[in-house]
């Protein structure tokens, strides 16, 4: 009797053990949240510069007595500085391109039907920038001056030659879409048109061409992707 007494009270306190135990609050485990990511601006009214790289296309047209379509490729560098407030952004930006645009064309210079190329070796431009900043995306216009230098030689089918080059001055108008990929890396892809007006040019001539004063007039697109590295974290 003696020794049932002890096998009762044993399982008893094994079973009270057991039931604190299941009654014990169980540990859950604990998530990190995520770092929030990173917006295209911070809102803070201070200036953040920028350097950075594009890659892009072009073509163009030189309309006058002997018109040509160069295309190619483009591609440079940019510099440029912003200033926000609230989810405004304003800017002014720099760019310098080296252009392996060209192309052909033909047309008649002092009466002799000629034929020929004309190409763009550079572009520089100097534009404000104005955008509309949405978490990490920019959403800009840009308008400014623009500059290129151009190159046309045209031949004659009797060997005469045509050639005038010249640097031109003119306005540009833009639009893109700048995102943030890191803290300090963006990236961008945007439209650029530019007018470089008409003017007028007299090609130096060989082989019995006339040298005739005509007008020149060159309008260029271009549509380029870039990177930009901030020297101020984004948000």
């Amino acid at each position: 009797m003696r020794r049932l007494a002890m096998l009762a009270l044993c399982a008893s306190v094994g079973a009270s053990f057991a039931g604190a135990a299941d009654a014990a609050p169980r540990k859950r485990a604990v998530h990190k949240a995520p770092p929030p990511m990173p917006e295209i601006e911070r809102k803070t009214n201070y200036p953040s510069f920028y350097l950075g790289v594009h890659l892009g296309g072009g073509w163009s047209h030189l309309a006058g007595d002997a018109s040509a379509s160069p295309s190619g490729v483009i591609g440079g560098l940019q510099a440029g500085l912003n200033y926000q407030v609230d989810n405004l952004v304003f800017g002014a930006e720099t760019e310098l391109s080296a252009a392996g645009m060209s192309g052909g064309g033909s047309g008649t210079i002092g009466g002799t039907s000629v034929t020929g190329s004309a190409k763009h070796d550079w572009f520089a431009t100097l534009a404000g920038r104005f955008g509309v900043a949405s978490g990490r995306t920019l959403y800009f216009l840009k308008g400014g001056v623009a500059w290129t230098e151009y190159k046309r030689d045209y031949r004659s089918a009797a060997g005469g030659t045509a050639t005038d080059s010249g640097t031109r001055t003119g306005w540009l108008i833009g639009f893109g879409i700048e995102h943030a990929l890191t803290e300090t890396v963006s990236g961008k892809i945007e439209y650029n048109y530019m007018d470089f007006g008409s003017s007028t040019v007299t090609p130096a001539t060989t082989g019995g061409i006339a040298a005739t004063a005509a007008a020149l007039k060159i309008d260029t697109h271009v549509v380029k992707v870039g990177l930009n590295q901030r020297f101020t974290p984004f948000r």
